[in-house]
């Protein structure tokens, strides 16, 4: 070991003496240079220390690997495809076109614009072909998070599909996942012991969308970087972009996006209603001689942030047998989230129950059913009687 005295400020590059960086600001320690990687304000003051060389949030700019880069690349070809649907209005069901502008009924309280002449779908799909139209920057804006958000559930959708197939040794077809809500009702059949109960496959405003033709080839690329990517990646790719495109600010927090307190989350949502079996209403909870599905729902500000740390932490126990297994439901209303996020956390819990099954001895498709069903199974009974596990709930 060198027995050398270790001083923090020498992490810091500046072409000045010691001395003067030292006697700078009226004898303060100011640094206002380099932190390598980071560069800090150069009009900070010596009051502002070291908090002018970190960053508050992450906004996209560190380096990623290939893979995801060509995630990123085939998103950014599926969300322009998706785009392109509607200026072709001529091939969306009545149903789909009123389903649409309803989200961007949703999406205007959002963003608290005024459209009051957009009162009726068909006047909200013409305006959208009207280049003169007064609301031209409004809608452009909602086709571009409403298409980027239909590419996202697609392609998710194709990752469990993957998934259950490399588990399941089934073979694959190009047509398992250029059409996925119709392979999915053949192995998880209507009305069988094994039919997959959830809302993500039902028809919904992002359930219409097939690819073009020429997209084929990016699809089997997918399907090769699909093994390597983490939901780290993918949370954090999609959530950039989104508040690019919403112009929001950008609402992560990476004090609760980490393992660790997914760890400890997770812990005493296990653990606590234990200690507490004896008060307030009996909690209905589907059992069975192997497996105990515990229901349990996320809401309120930083979900994104909340669900990655929720999802590290089951990843870092995945090669364990469970005799317990969390069930999450992450809800938040309003545009910003609603059926969307929903959706792509269902996707991401039937993808991880495929990855574990063989961990619990089960077969991927039976076990990912089982676990979905039973999970459904709570929330019906639950009576909205789950206890605020963070919040006091009196007065």
């Amino acid at each position: 070991m060198n027995n050398k005295n270790f001083v923090a400020r020498n992490w810091f590059k500046d072409s000045r003496p010691t001395h003067d960086i030292l006697t700078s600001a009226g004898g303060q320690s100011a640094v206002e240079k380099e932190l390598a990687p980071f560069i800090a304000d150069q009009q900070a003051t010596g009051n502002s220390g070291l908090k002018s060389f970190f960053v508050p949030g992450w906004k996209g700019e560190s380096l990623i690997s290939k893979d995801v880069k060509k995630f990123v690349d085939t998103l950014s070809k599926f969300h322009l495809d998706a785009k392109n649907y509607f200026h072709r209005k001529e091939e969306l069901s009545r149903r789909i076109k009123i389903s649409i502008y309803n989200e961007f009924l949703s999406f205007a309280e959002l963003k608290a614009i005024n459209c009051t002449d957009l009162d009726h779908y068909t006047v909200f799909w013409s305006e959208i072909s009207n280049n003169k139209s007064k609301y031209k920057a409004e809608l452009k804006q909602f086709v571009e998070i409403m298409s980027f958000r239909i590419a996202v559930i697609y392609l998710l959708k194709v990752r469990f599909i993957l998934n259950i197939q490399e588990k399941s040794d089934l073979e694959f077809d190009i047509k398992s996942i250029y059409y996925p809500n119709a392979y999915l009702t053949k192995i998880f059949k209507t009305a069988s012991s094994t039919e997959l109960r959830t809302k993500v496959f039902d028809q919904n405003v992002f359930s219409w969308y097939r690819p073009s033709e020429t997209l084929k080839n990016d699809l089997l690329k997918f399907k090769d970087v699909c093994p390597t990517l983490q939901i780290t990646d993918i949370i954090k790719t999609i959530s950039v972009k989104s508040d690019q495109i919403l112009q929001e600010s950008p609402e992560f927090s990476h004090t609760l996006s980490h393992k660790r307190f997914g760890l400890f989350l997770n812990n005493l949502l296990i653990n606590f209603p234990v200690w507490l079996k004896s008060v307030g209403p009996k909690a209905h909870q589907f059992k069975d001689q192997k497996l105990e599905i515990l229901s349990t729902k996320f809401a309120g500000d930083y979900m994104e942030s909340m669900a990655l740390s929720h999802w590290l932490a089951q990843a870092s126990n995945q090669y364990i047998k469970w005799d317990k297994i969390l069930c999450p439901d992450f809800k938040k209303l309003g545009f910003d989230a609603g059926l969307y996020l929903k959706s792509i956390h269902e996707l991401q819990f039937l993808s991880f129950l495929a990855e574990i099954a063989e961990e619990q001895d089960q077969a991927p498709i039976s076990f990912v059913s089982h676990v979905i069903n039973s999970h459904l199974y709570n929330r019906k009974k639950s009576n909205e009687l789950q206890r605020n596990l963070l919040v006091s709930e009196e007065g």
